[in-house]
């Protein structure tokens, strides 16, 4: 009786110690995968240039280094490069931020690499020096012009020493050594002109988006501006009207509140544009701050049926929702906004028939819930089911048209569900009704890490909607 929990210490032990390697291990994956993250393309390309550079060193020394007077000189040489090369990507690694420094100070000690093998390995006759065109062209289009030139100097003034050390002249040809030199300077022009250029596009084009992302903001904030101050107004205009309607100033005929009742709905629609509009613009921004928590999403999909059902009484709304409570960690405030913006888009398409709404539980262990809306209104045609979701598409046909609206609750649905890290499938056909599938997660991801695709059924994803916008 006593050996049982003596027994099960070092099991237990074992069972901590797998999962302190284990989460160790996560911890260095992530930060490798920081690391590597912070690395462009040509960072790639110059580490595939340099392995490619072993391999032919390799090459070399196994089926031609024989031939060399020098050969053991080469000995020394090529392992010395294997771990000057190695070190100098660990300094690369462990200091992105340095990355510029470091490239600098590997062009001189790689021409020194070049110039000693000149020297020492090759001779002047040897195709050694072409490694100094590859190591001026690389650096120039790198750094630009400058850098390529004065690299092209430190070369030619290399090459030109060991051509006076080894006596070149006897060895080739003075307009030879010339040509190579002038090659060196031309090779630098040539790509520092090109990095030259690709740069100014560059700046040009950050510029352009500058400028632009300036626009937005003073266009949004005059949005903003522009809700708020007819905001006050149109709520004055909403409460007299009630009142009148009421008869708080007193009694009215029908004839009388029939006008009031326009008043009234038509500043209703009013500040619900102008809502529209600035919600739009701030998700555009990125000016939404997400605030998760557990949702009682039974409730929420309760609340906002008897909602429409108090306002709009011409459409019947049907609710299907499961006997247990469905949950879900997100934020509340962006997923009402969801649900209301496609009820209310069923309710005003939907002239006969009814709107129904149904919750329903994840297909996954990803996914928590799906909230599903469909009607049996006009429906959607295929050509356009793709484009419902950009903004302010209103549709082509007469009836969706001359709808009161700007055409953005759906659009303010897309870019919504992009910050929840849910997704919306569309089925609709032209005259047949629509069916809205939402589909949320158990809980919000970093929104870079979202990422859907386009299916068949028309399920467009955060990540199709991202790009196209």
């Amino acid at each position: 009786m006593d050996m049982a929990p003596s027994a099960s210490r070092p099991i237990s032990g074992i069972s901590q110690c797998g999962d302190g390697i284990s989460t160790a291990a996560s911890r260095i994956a992530a930060a490798t995968k920081r690391k590597l993250s912070s690395f462009e393309k040509v960072d790639i390309f110059l580490l595939f240039l340099r392995l490619l550079t072993i391999a032919g060193a390799a090459v070399f020394y196994l089926f031609t280094a024989e031939n060399y007077s020098a050969h053991h000189l080469f000995v020394i040489f090529f392992p010395t490069y294997l771990l000057y090369s190695a070190v100098l990507y660990a300094c690369i690694f462990l200091r992105p931020q340095a990355v510029k420094t470091i490239y600098l100070l590997a062009l001189v000690l790689d021409m020194l690499f070049v110039s000693a093998l000149i020297l020492f390995v090759g001779l002047f006759v040897g195709s050694f020096f072409i490694a100094f065109y590859l190591i001026v062209g690389i650096h120039s289009y790198y750094f630009g012009l400058r850098v390529g030139l004065a690299a092209s100097l430190a070369a030619s003034l290399l090459y030109g020493y060991s051509f006076v050390l080894l006596d070149g002249n006897s060895l080739i040809p003075w307009p030879d050594f010339l040509v190579r030199i002038v090659f060196l300077f031309l090779v630098a022009g040539s790509f520092g002109f090109l990095a030259e250029k690709e740069k100014k596009e560059k700046r040009l084009l950050a510029d352009a988006l500058d400028a632009a992302s300036a626009s937005i903001e003073v266009k949004d904030r005059f949005l903003a501006s522009l809700s708020h101050e007819i905001r006050t107004p149109v709520t004055v205009i909403t409460g007299h009207s009630e009142a009148l309607c009421s008869g708080v100033y007193g009694c009215l005929d029908s004839e009388q509140i029939k006008p009031l009742e326009n008043i009234r709905k038509s500043a209703t629609h009013l500040v619900e544009l102008l809502d529209h509009l600035v919600k739009l613009s701030r998700l555009k921004a990125g000016d939404i701050r997400i605030r998760t928590q557990p949702i009682d999403v039974n409730y929420l999909v309760r609340d906002i049926v008897e909602d429409f059902r108090l306002r709009n009484r011409q459409v019947s709304l049907e609710l299907t929702l499961p006997p247990y409570p469905v949950t879900a960690e997100s934020d509340q405030l962006l997923l009402r906004q969801v649900i209301s913006n496609l009820v209310t888009n069923a309710v005003k398409f939907t002239q006969e028939g009814c709107v129904h709404v149904s919750l329903l539980n994840g297909d996954s262990a990803e996914e928590a819930v799906k909230v599903v809306v469909e009607d049996t209104g006009i429906g959607i045609s295929t050509e356009e089911i793709p484009l419902i979701f950009d903004d302010f598409f209103k549709g082509r046909d007469p009836i969706s048209e001359f709808e009161p609206g700007l055409g953005l609750g759906l659009a303010i649905v897309k870019r919504s569900l992009a910050l929840l890290g849910g997704q919306i499938r569309v089925e609709s056909a032209w005259g047949k009704g629509s069916r809205f599938v939402v589909s949320l997660p158990k809980q919000i991801n970093d929104a870079s890490s979202i990422g859907q695709h386009r299916s068949s059924s028309h399920e467009i994803g955060v990540f199709d909607y991202l790009t196209r916008a």
